[in-house]
């Protein structure tokens, strides 16, 4: 849950490689209908390049998630990121 002007919203995030071919472009959707749609608009794409990896999201506190993935230079990725960012796109 987010809140956002003084309402609470539900939210689901959800990080994959967003194509079928191949593991590149790790990206995070937003779905604010419990994962019937994820509009284009709120998916961030965080490295486009082939990575192996899985990744892994959790939430640091009540603004922010971070996710962990295998980036295409073949190293451990961390990034903290709003939920402003994510959720306002």
């Amino acid at each position: 849950d987010y809140e956002h002007a003084g309402a609470k919203k539900h939210v689901l995030l959800f990080a994959n490689p967003h194509t079928q071919q191949g593991r590149t472009h790790h990206t995070i959707q937003v779905s604010f209908d419990d994962g019937r749609t994820w509009p284009k608009s709120h998916h961030l794409l965080l490295d486009e390049g082939r990575g192996a990896g899985y990744p892994s999201l959790t939430r640091v506190d009540d603004r922010h998630v971070g996710i962990v993935y295998e980036g295409s230079q073949s190293h451990l990725v961390f990034e903290k990121l709003s939920l402003d960012e994510l959720l306002r796109r």
